[in-house]
C-alpha cells in the first residue's frame, strides 16, 4: 500500500488509470512499422521495395510492441518494406508497383 505522499497529485484513491510500461533493456534494433503484413504469413517474409518494383524476401521477427516490429535477419537498416496486407500477393515472388 502506497502512503498519499507517494501518489502523484492528479490521482485520486479508487481512480482507475491506463499505464503504459516498458520492461526491457535498451538496445540496438532494426524496428518497422507494425503493419498487417505479419499476419498475412506469419511474419516469415517482406516484400522489400526496390525502383518500382518490390521482392519477396524472408526475415525473422523479434520483439514486438502496439506501434513496432522488430527485425532480427533479412533487412538492412535504410531498406524500405511494404507493411499493409500480403493476402492480394497470393505466392508472388515480384510485384510490379504502379505510381
Amino acid at each position: 500500500m502506497f502512503s498519499d505522499s507517494l501518489l502523484p497529485q492528479n490521482i485520486r484513491r479508487g481512480q482507475n488509470v491506463q499505464v503504459r510500461l516498458e520492461l526491457s533493456a535498451v538496445k540496438q534494433a532494426l524496428l518497422v512499422s507494425r503493419g498487417s503484413f505479419s499476419q498475412s504469413n506469419g511474419g516469415k517474409y517482406v516484400y522489400v521495395v526496390e525502383g518500382g518494383e518490390a521482392f519477396r524476401r524472408q526475415v525473422k521477427l523479434g520483439n514486438q510492441n502496439p506501434e513496432f516490429i522488430e527485425i532480427i535477419e533479412g533487412l538492412s537498416k535504410g531498406e524500405k518494406i511494404i507493411t499493409s496486407s500480403y493476402n492480394a500477393f497470393g505466392d508472388a515472388e515480384k510485384i510490379i508497383l504502379i505510381q
